[in-house]
């Protein structure tokens, strides 16, 4: 998948990405890469698809002309469907997987604002004293700080 050589020329390191359950013997291929490369240690190491996508590069799925985790990202943090629910994001499958196959490493940029925010505001279907009347919460906007409020 990819490869890097030190500046010295005394490691190259190869990248690869194995979808197999069990762990691949890949100590002939090592070792007949050695014997290529006899100047150099050779290495193989295993990388997630998070990894893979980095690689590969290319356009990010909301548009940006190169992803994050190309351009700017140099560890991916852990991202979970909780932080999906928290942003008030879709669900479905298609809207919350990057292109790795993973969830977009984006749920995390803004999920502590979220969090912070949320905390001050009237929670979905409590009611609520408004200059109108009594009021139930229909929707909440965290990073706006304003609430939809139904007013019977």
């Amino acid at each position: 998948m990819a490869s890097e050589f030190s500046f010295d020329g005394e490691l190259l390191v190869i990248f690869y990405s194995s979808e197999a359950k069990e762990k691949q013997d890949l100590n002939p291929l090592r070792k007949a890469l050695q014997k290529k490369y006899i100047q150099s240690k050779v290495e193989l190491r295993q990388v997630g698809p998070r990894d893979v996508a980095k690689m590969l590069g290319g356009m990010g799925v909301c548009g940006l002309e190169t992803r994050c985790c190309s351009k700017f990202l140099t560890c991916f943090s852990p991202v979970s469907i909780k932080m999906a629910n928290t942003q008030g994001v879709s669900l479905e499958p298609t809207e919350i997987t990057g292109v790795c196959g993973r969830l977009r490493c984006c749920l995390a940029y803004e999920y502590e604002t979220y969090v912070e925010s949320s905390k001050r505001m009237p929670k979905r279907g409590k009611r609520i004293m408004t200059p109108f009347g009594v009021g139930k919460v229909m929707d909440v906007n965290p990073l706006k700080g304003t609430v939809m409020v139904s007013v019977s």
